[in-house]
């Protein structure tokens, strides 16, 4: 904080001569101190003291020692003191507000931390809702819309008798068929296709099986092996390669809920209607 006294004495103007003494403020500041200065300005009647000075633009005062006072007008007296009072203020204004303009602004992550936490506190239901949808609505969609997936050996089935365009598609090899023979469909009348899946002979594999469905865009492929095996990878490369969709059925043929296991289930309820 500066300190500041001001002192100013005009005395009355005569008809032939004026005098005014002016003690020019001073001010004490905590950055420098200035020495007192006094200014005497004499005004009479003789042409030399009313001569119109050359006009020129006044400089800036840059202390407040600086301020010339012009002529003996109250209203320049107050204009002079007003000038050197507003510039320092001015300069200390700008020099307070050039720090705030330099911060860059940043993310609060605590302030985000602390109002999820209120939020969840006070409403821990919107936190039940959340999980439930990340856990449980979103893993369902997107396996509902993925194209290619796991389907049990019942769903299979299941598909397979109500969708006309589905048919079933066994990778095994010549050995294991000779071994057990593919599912028999005649109850859906359909037959099982048989193209052996080798792994880094896709091309081949894909075309091959093209040969088998001769339009895939409109066929649904169960795949069966033995258990899961590359049941999987199969059918995501046929959904690749231009069919509609494609399902590896799983435990395969032999799996503990496999095609076989579900086919007795679904021979012996048949027996059972026929007999009643």
């Amino acid at each position: 904080m500066e300190a500041l006294s001001l002192t100013i004495s005009i005395p009355t103007r005569s008809s032939d001569q004026c005098t005014t003494h002016l003690v020019k403020p001073n001010f004490t500041s905590l950055r420098s101190s200035h020495s007192t200065r006094n200014f005497t300005s004499h005004c009479s009647n003789s042409p030399q003291t009313h001569a119109s000075p050359t006009p020129h633009l006044p400089r800036p005062p840059q202390t407040l020692t600086d301020i010339n006072l012009h002529g003996n007008s109250p209203k320049s007296l107050f204009f002079s003191i007003f000038t050197g009072l507003s510039f320092p203020f001015s300069c200390f204004a700008s020099e307070i507000a050039a720090p705030t303009e330099e911060i860059p602004s940043k993310i609060n992550l605590e302030a985000i931390v602390v109002s999820i936490d209120e939020l969840l506190t006070r409403y821990p239901f919107v936190a039940f809702g959340v999980a439930f949808i990340w856990l449980a609505v979103v893993p369902l969609t997107k396996d509902y819309m993925q194209k290619y997936k796991f389907i049990s050996a019942i769903n299979a089935f299941k598909k397979l008798r109500d969708d006309p365009n589905s048919q079933m598609l066994d990778i095994r090899d010549k050995r294991a068929l000779a071994y057990l023979n593919s599912p028999n469909l005649k109850l859906l009348n359909k037959s099982a296709r048989q193209v052996h899946f080798v792994g880094g002979n896709e091309d081949a594999f894909v075309k091959e099986v093209m040969e088998k469905f001769p339009e895939p865009e409109s066929t649904v492929v169960c795949i069966i092996d033995h258990f899961d095996g590359n049941s999987i990878k199969v059918a995501e490369l046929l959904v690749k390669s231009g069919f509609k969709e494609a399902y590896a059925v799983r435990g395969g043929l032999r799996g503990n809920k496999g095609w076989q296991v579900i086919s007795l289930s679904i021979l012996n309820v048949l027996s059972l209607r026929i007999t009643e």
